[in-house]
């Protein structure tokens, strides 16, 4: 069981940072390609069409496998319960957001772009901004899971406070 332990660990934490990194790598080069004058509206609607998809997919996947790994991780000497269960409601936070935002939002952001190069409505607009507050949202939310899943567990047989060096040196 011990190993289960060790390789949900493992899954959780080496997914749910492969996310955060990639969802933070997919806006900045997001934003690049849409500040770049070089590519007019249809070349732009046609790499959101391209992009997305695989977005979406790589969220939920690495999302996904970050909550059962963390859900398979029940050794508290790696990961206490209270930091486990705080790193399994933020990934189904974030997992649920995320499918809110696939199926109500950019379904019909794409329908608005569709066939590329459309004029951008307000209705786009509008919808563009919510997507980018719930895509931040659940970002925070996968950070939070980071961050808790990958913070070092405190040493057996110490009281989690830091001693001075002359302290330890006394001993």
């Amino acid at each position: 069981m011990c190993e289960m332990n060790t390789i949900g660990l493992f899954i959780a934490r080496t997914a749910v940072t492969a996310w955060v990194g990639a969802a933070i790598l997919f806006v900045i080069v997001s934003i690049r390609e849409i500040t770049f004058d070089g590519f007019d509206n249809v070349i732009k609607d046609q790499l959101v069409a391209l992009r997305f998809p695989i977005y979406y997919g790589c969220g939920f996947v690495l999302m996904s496998l970050g909550l059962i790994g963390a859900m398979m991780s029940a050794d508290e000497r790696q990961l206490p319960s209270k930091r486990r269960w705080i790193a399994v409601i933020t990934l189904i936070l974030a997992i649920s957001i995320f499918g809110g935002d696939y199926s109500v939002i950019y379904d019909r952001l794409m329908t608005l772009i569709t066939p590329p190069g459309q004029t951008r409505t307000p209705e786009f607009t509008t919808l563009h901004k919510l997507s980018m507050w719930v895509n931040l949202v659940q970002l925070v939310l996968c950070q939070i899971a980071m961050i808790t899943l990958n913070w070092p567990a405190k040493a057996a047989g110490t009281s989690g406070q830091f001693e001075s060096a002359s302290a330890t040196s006394v001993r």
